[in-house]
């Protein structure tokens, strides 16, 4: 039955078998054989060619097709991984020819250049211009490899305009365009950049300030709050401006002077010599509070007092001597104002030796320091509370000081010579032997002198020989100063008018005769002023009043905050006002904190007194010799030797006959040291040589 089919069927027979019912399978031949399937040989395998299958499906599409499928690919996150960056690199390589590349990219081209280029905004508002570079990383990826690779590194990073995070999240460099004044401020104010510096930046991250631009080496993330920082600091700039400044000329000294009073004051200063004027620009601390003198205003009152000086005539008079030679001052510049400590100052000296007793051969004789008698303060004038005019006299010691020069001499310099007066006071240790020749002393006193000047005007620049008849027929005065007695039981809080006694001395005139005394170790002034007191009770109701209560003057918190400016009208200067109701307003020229020890002494009045000034005045003691008049119950001839005798006085005190000035030695003392110190060994001839 091989090969053949056959059916099986099931059946049961009749009857039983071994007691069960028989069953039987019954078989039949269906006289077919069985169909054999049909049996299909493996075709041999051919090579495939992978370039040429996509070379061909390549040509099967169209440009647009391919465009298309290009487009896909494109992220929809611009900052990728640089995994997910180098997978699409390969995508793109393997998946495209260079001919479909190449048109991608000139398709984008076209549709860059046609769409309209928005207009871009500034990031930050410190930014100048409106175009500026964005923040890019320091890491950047080379477009380098064959054609092809290059081809697709330009699409991904120019077409498509992706960007690596590991190369953001690194640091980077940002360099915008600011404002020059905002970056000159920076630059002269630097704590507040160096505070930014020690917040946000670590080691190698840098913020470099230039002419024009500004420019952050960091992360991007510390780059954004960096900016927002300065941005905070510009809101903080404040630009206030001064009006009419015609009397600052322009040339390359004041654009120094200018420069340097800038760092002194942490403000920068734009002189615009055509319009006339000058901006004060400054970074704000907090909120601007009472009692706080606006950075502008000093920078006024400086450059005021160092282009105009105050009204006074200064001659000087010394011996001539070939033997002296001007010796730079290196101590002692702490006494200097701001603009004087800019010059290298010298002294017209002469090398003496320390056993000489030297002896001044300059003469002072009444008709040559003094153009007018010794007058007493007299009483009231025709206005209440007010003296008449007089002549206050008084001898200052200090040094006369001199630019250096290659050839000088005292005798022969011109009149008015270009030389300040540098004010001094002997060693605390010298006034022993003194006081034991005072008479008698009054108890320290401490005021508050608050100067104030008179502004220039137009007509004062111009040469006029009607100028002093000008000053005396307008009666404004150049110069006033108003002084507050310190009470030793100072109150807390802000000095008001009516807790301390007060004056007001009007300065008409100032006249200045500086004596050379190159052998001795300080030189003298004679000074003659032409001055007149208003007393406390004709103020009460003048502008001083408001002035003062004004300006917060807490001296226990150190906060001082007075007015640039008063106006003064119907205040009794000079009898001779012909509109006395006219208002003159007067210039806060500086303040000055006293400490005086005033002393009876021959018939004259000492003071000893130390001055705590600003950047106006400096901070030194002082010695002052005021003559007083001479008693009139003493004889005529005792009268007319009153004068004489004053100046005697004053030149003794500068020769050190009554007290040691710095820099000299007793010369007993001295040879008593030496006798003590001396050796068996004979000593080399020759004495020590010194400038005094």
């Amino acid at each position: 039955m091989s090969g053949r089919v056959v059916k099986l069927k099931h059946a049961v027979l009749p009857g039983n078998a071994l007691g069960k019912v028989a069953r039987a399978v019954i078989m039949r031949d269906s006289n077919r054989a069985v169909r054999k399937l049909p049996v299909e040989h493996m075709a041999a395998e051919k090579q495939v060619n992978l370039a040429a299958d996509l070379e061909r499906q390549a040509q099967e599409l169209t440009e647009e097709q391919s465009l298309a499928n290009i487009e896909e690919l494109r992220p929809s996150d611009s900052i990728l991984y640089r995994h997910e960056f180098d997978e699409l690199l390969r995508n793109l390589l393997k998946g495209f020819t260079v001919s479909q590349l190449k048109a991608y990219l000139l398709v984008a081209s076209k549709t860059a250049l046609k769409s309209p280029e928005p207009k871009e905004q500034p990031m930050y508002s410190i930014l100048r211009g409106t175009k500026c570079e964005p923040w890019a990383p320091l890491r950047k990826l080379k477009i380098t490899g064959s054609p092809k690779e290059r081809i697709g590194l330009t699409l991904l990073t120019e077409a498509w305009g992706l960007q690596i995070r590991e190369y953001l999240d690194g640091k980077g460099v940002f360099n915008p365009k600011i404002a020059t004044r905002f970056l000159r401020m920076l630059s002269r104010e630097k704590k507040r950049l160096d505070a930014i510096r020690r917040t946000y930046l670590d080691a190698e991250e840098k913020i470099l300030i230039g002419q024009s631009s500004i420019k952050v080496i960091t992360t991007k993330a510390k780059t954004d709050t960096i900016m927002k920082e300065l941005e905070q600091a510009a809101r903080d700039m404040v630009v206030q401006t001064i009006n009419d400044v015609f009397w600052v000329p322009k040339d390359d000294e004041v654009v120094t002077l200018l420069e340097h009073l800038g760092q002194l004051t942490s403000t920068l200063i734009t002189h615009k010599p055509k319009e006339k004027i000058i901006e004060v620009a400054w970074f704000r601390d907090g909120p601007e509070q009472r009692g706080q003198e606006r950075r502008a205003d000093v920078v006024q009152r400086l450059l005021l007092t160092a282009l105009w000086p105050k009204q006074e005539t200064v001659y000087l008079k010394g011996p001539k001597d070939i033997e002296c030679r001007l010796i730079p001052m290196v101590l002692g510049r702490e006494r200097f104002s701001w603009v004087d400590k800019l010059t290298q100052w010298s002294r017209w000296a002469k090398p003496v030796s320390r056993d000489s007793d030297p002896e001044s051969r300059i003469s002072l004789e009444e008709r040559d320091v003094l153009r007018k008698p010794v007058e007493a303060p007299p009483g009231q004038s025709e206005f209440p509370g007010t003296s008449k005019a007089y002549t206050a006299t008084a001898a200052s010691f200090g040094h006369i000081l001199h630019k250096n020069a290659d050839a000088f001499n005292v005798a022969t310099a011109t009149d008015p010579s270009p030389h300040i007066f540098s004010p001094t006071s002997p060693p605390p240790a010298s006034l022993v032997a003194l006081s034991q020749s005072l008479n008698s002393s009054k108890p320290v006193t401490t005021s508050l002198v608050l100067t104030f000047r008179s502004l220039p005007s137009v007509n004062d620049l111009k040469p006029n020989k009607s100028n002093e008849s000008a000053k005396l027929e307008t009666g404004r005065p150049d110069l006033l100063e108003l002084q507050l007695t310190i009470p030793d039981d100072l109150p807390e809080g802000p000095l008001t008018w009516d807790s301390c006694p007060k004056r007001l001395v009007v300065v008409a005139d100032q006249h200045h005769t500086d004596v050379s005394l190159p052998d001795q170790p300080v030189d003298l002034r004679i000074s003659q002023t032409d001055m007149r007191v208003i007393s406390a009770s004709a103020l009460d109701d003048s502008p001083f009043r408001e002035y003062i209560n004004t300006a917060e003057l807490d001296l226990l918190a150190g906060r001082l905050g007075p007015p640039p400016m008063i106006r003064i009208a119907d205040t009794p200067f000079n009898p001779q006002i012909k509109n006395p109701s006219e208002p003159t307003d007067y210039m806060f020229a500086g303040l000055e904190m006293r400490r005086t020890l005033e002393a009876d002494y021959q018939g004259h009045k000492l003071l000893y007194t130390s001055v705590q000034a600003g950047h106006h005045g400096g901070r030194r003691a002082e010695m002052v010799l005021e003559a007083q008049p001479a008693d009139p119950s003493l004889p005529p001839e005792e009268q007319d030797l009153h004068a004489a005798r004053f100046l005697s006085l004053a030149k003794d005190l500068a020769q050190g006959k009554v007290v040691k000035w710095v820099g000299e030695v007793d010369a007993e003392a001295e040879s008593q040291r030496r006798l003590a110190a001396a050796e068996p060994v004979a000593e080399p001839e020759g004495s020590d040589k010194h400038v005094r």
